[in-house]
């Protein structure tokens, strides 16, 4: 049995059966050291979640009686296995299907000669487009999302496009130790065109390395680290973080801040605890942490701050580039969580001093959340 591709399918049931978010779960399956090629693992772990809709449609059509009769451990191993033939260049047709049959041998014995039938069948027919000409089947979208692009966009194939790209990581560099150009004589890689002290690399076992060991830099994505650059921290100042957990964007800000505070904020206590976490390993002194909901007023904090950022709960749907499973959940009570923002805005404007500063920020693409909340 392959023991990546085993691991490939314990990260998926996870993110199946417990919800568990996609960079999570394969975080903490690969931390404990099991994997042969992690990255292998990581390509059929996103490969296989990006285009699941897509997948199960295919399933659904080879088999006899449909997709609903056919259990979730033999439903992933099928997906796994059509993503090797269907994207996987370096996997021979032959080898996906006999690594998929035997894992089937010991995850769900008795199952093995289907799921070696239908893959057969797949190889015979996997020239050929399922979609149906369905945009949401063919980039594997829930159809609700499509069609809010619709409404809002023109470009909307463009969009269900790009969320299925492979994102460029992306190395911070912490501006008290180090510089982009520094890190590149290290990592190969191109200073990013969206923030200055972001990297783009490509390579494994980036973790691993000695600049990693020394907190040269963190990983964060380029966007994200674009929030923390338009705060513009200055000597002095105190910054106000409304929705900060896990932290990438506080530490981004105390990273560029001498002799200043910054006040994290988050409604949950363990999310606090990541934040200290980091600033432990960071080495961070000016940043403190306060468990609050962003959205109810703290008098203490009115007119208290030069800058403040607002970084809001969000339906995410301009990262699912990272977290591929948001393409999978139902809409749910987006009015809600419209009349959430719209609170921490409000909020967020009363606790900045008069001539400071207030970025309002999410990592969605929905005009009700961005420019009409603006």
């Amino acid at each position: 049995m392959d023991k990546d591709r085993k691991l490939a399918f314990d990260i998926l049931i996870d993110i199946e059966k417990n919800e568990s978010f996609s960079n999570l779960a394969v975080k903490e399956h690969l931390s404990k050291g099991a994997a042969k090629n992690p990255g292998f693992v990581r390509e059929i772990v996103y490969g296989t979640l990006e285009n699941q809709i897509y997948f199960d449609k295919i399933i659904d059509t080879l088999a006899s009686r449909g997709i609903k009769g056919i259990k979730a451990k033999e439903l992933i191993l099928l997906r796994m296995g059509i993503y090797q033939i269907l994207y996987m260049e370096s996997v021979p047709d032959y080898a996906a299907l006999n690594e998929t049959v035997n894992l089937a041998k010991k995850i769900c014995y008795g199952k093995d000669k289907f799921l070696n039938a239908m893959l057969r069948a797949f190889i015979n027919r996997k020239d050929e487009d399922f979609s149906g000409g369905d945009l949401a089947i063919k980039y594997s979208y829930m159809p609700w999302i499509v069609e809010l692009w619709k409404e809002q966009f023109d470009d909307v194939e463009d969009l269900l496009k790009a969320g299925n790209m492979k994102p460029a990581l992306c190395l911070r560099a912490n501006l008290k130790k180090t510089t982009p150009e520094e890190l590149k004589k290290r990592f190969s890689g191109s200073i990013s065109k969206i923030t200055p002290r972001g990297l783009l690399v490509k390579g494994n076992n980036i973790l691993d390395s000695e600049e990693y060991e020394k907190c040269f830099f963190s990983i964060q994505d380029e966007v994200s680290i674009l929030a923390a650059d338009l705060i513009d921290p200055k000597t002095g100042e105190r910054i106000l973080d409304m929705c900060a957990a896990p932290g990438g964007k506080t530490m981004a800000m105390a990273e560029a801040l001498d002799d200043g505070e910054i006040i994290a904020m988050d409604v949950y206590e363990h999310k606090m605890e990541l934040i200290e976490t980091q600033c432990k390993r960071l080495s961070i002194d000016s940043v403190k942490t306060k468990c609050q909901d962003a959205s109810e007023l703290v008098e203490e904090f009115v007119d208290g701050f030069d800058k403040v950022l607002a970084d809001v709960p969000c339906s995410g749907l301009g990262v699912i580039r990272h977290k591929p499973e948001i393409k999978l959940k139902e809409q749910g009570n987006l009015e809600k969580l419209y009349e959430i923002q719209g609170k921490i805005l409000s909020n967020a404007s009363k606790y900045v001093k008069k001539g400071g500063s207030l970025v309002y920020s999410t990592c969605t693409i929905n005009r009700r959340e961005n420019e009409e909340q603006i």
